[in-house]
């Protein structure tokens, strides 16, 4: 049996627009058994599409081709997350803090300069976020210094339910990768370990650090804390350095590499095609309606205004560093497709992305996927990276020596709790997750 992704995409809309439905129907106090069985359904129907359609990509080998063939750098994210200095001065003093201060807020702009952050950690970025979901009772900002110098900070929520405390990292579902920021002159495992040692000596029952990256030090200094790693998802990348288009398109098989240029043809016979690149935040201001509008298109639901208001003023804080950039296609004037993310260290990482599903029968997600591609080779860009999520539009790009793992990293105490939280956390909760999927998602 041919499976194609948009038979997948189809159904998957269906099941959103299912959800909405049953959301609606229950608020109004209303059964919905036959709503829920019919989700239930699609999301054994989805699953099997997907598998077959896996199964169907990896079955078809790759070109090998030396023109193929370029040196990827192994060592690319070591070099963006793991950046470490080598001071050792032992005059560390550890705080924490539930409120961020103008003072402290200063302090931490003037961290950020002398340390590699990622977009996500930003202060800027994650602000909007703690405004929105953290009492100032919650608030937990460890904070090191040494000589009176802020030299390293993290950003937690602590919590007591039900006589359980709680240290969760923040934010949470509101960036792809977690990390300390720590100056880049000091080394991280040092600096890592006394944030770490401050958050296990307050006791806590549980503690959560989450979308730990494997190529960060964050990963490494877990480890040695004996925290136990679930995993999340992977995250896949495609090398894009001294890479030519015929040889990027021929590590994808055969059948791939045919449909998109087959499916290209055809759009550019029928359409006129525009692939169009920005920085400008009022630019994508102006366009916000229009995205929207793809996104109700696709999935049948959106995020509230009050969400996009949040993203809009973290993505207005972070737009002085110049690293936010999206890109947009136009299919006879009218905009069809959009990306989002930022590009860091010269590697663009894309946060966000959906196309209108009329125009499916193209596979526009890989059409905007290789456009997307080809305007950043033209750029001069290292690597591509699709950030986090299992999806098989991303593995079948992918460079494998750049593929990573995000974990979610857990830390329990010895206390009868602890125990307990730990089979949940661990053995429980995955499975109840699992026969969850199968109702509804």
């Amino acid at each position: 049996m041919k499976v194609s992704m948009n038979d997948i995409e189809e159904l998957r809309k269906k099941r959103n627009i299912g959800s909405k439905k049953v959301a609606e129907i229950k608020s109004k106090g209303e059964d919905a058994s036959e709503e829920i069985l019919e989700l239930k359904k699609l999301s054994i129907e989805i699953k099997k599409l997907e598998k077959l359609f896996k199964s169907d990509v990896e079955n078809i080998k790759p070109t090998t081709e030396k023109s193929n063939i370029c040196s990827v750098d192994k060592m690319l994210y070591e070099k963006i997350f793991s950046v470490n200095g080598s001071e050792k001065n032992k005059k560390y003093d550890v705080s924490s803090e539930n409120i961020i201060t103008k003072l402290l807020e200063t302090e931490i702009r003037g961290l950020e300069k002398e340390s590699n952050v990622f977009p996500q950690c930003r202060l800027d970025w994650v602000m909007p976020w703690i405004k929105k979901n953290i009492k100032s009772t919650e608030l937990h900002v460890v904070v090191v210094r040494d000589n009176g110098e802020l030299i390293g900070i993290a950003y937690f929520k602590k919590s007591l339910k039900f006589g359980i405390s709680f240290i969760k990292s923040i934010p949470t579902h509101y960036g792809d990768f977690y990390d300390f920021i720590i100056r880049d002159d000091y080394e991280k495992i040092i600096v890592g370990n006394i944030i770490i040692n401050s958050l296990k000596a307050l006791k806590a029952n549980q503690i959560i650090i989450d979308q730990v990256n494997s190529f960060s030090l964050l990963n490494d200094l877990t480890e040695k804390q004996n925290f136990i790693k679930m995993i999340n998802c992977s995250v896949y990348s495609v090398w894009l350095k001294d890479q030519t288009e015929e040889g990027l398109l021929g590590n994808l098989s055969k059948k791939m590499k045919a449909s998109i240029n087959l499916k290209l043809r055809k759009l550019e016979s029928f359409h006129k095609i525009e692939i169009l690149e920005s920085s400008c935040i009022d630019k994508y201001i102006e366009l916000v309606p229009e995205f929207r509008n793809i996104v109700v298109s696709r999935r049948g639901v959106d995020l509230s205004d009050e969400a996009y208001n949040r993203r809009l003023e973290s993505l207005k804080g972070i737009h002085g560093s110049g690293c936010f950039t999206f890109f947009y296609l136009k299919v006879d004037n009218e905009i069809v497709a959009f990306r989002f993310g930022y590009t860091f260290k010269n590697v663009y990482f894309e946060w966000k992305s959906c196309h209108k599903s009329e125009f499916n029968k193209y596979s526009l997600g890989d059409l905007m996927t290789w456009m997307v591609l080809k305007k950043h080779m033209k750029n001069g860009r290292t690597a591509h990276n699709f950030m986090a999520g299992d999806y098989v539009y991303k593995q079948r790009w992918a460079t494998k020596e750049l593929t990573s793992i995000n974990s979610k990293c857990f830390f329990f105490d010895k206390s009868v709790t602890g125990l307990i939280l730990k089979q949940y956390q661990i053995i429980l909760r995955p499975k109840l997750k699992r026969l969850k999927s199968y109702v509804i998602r």
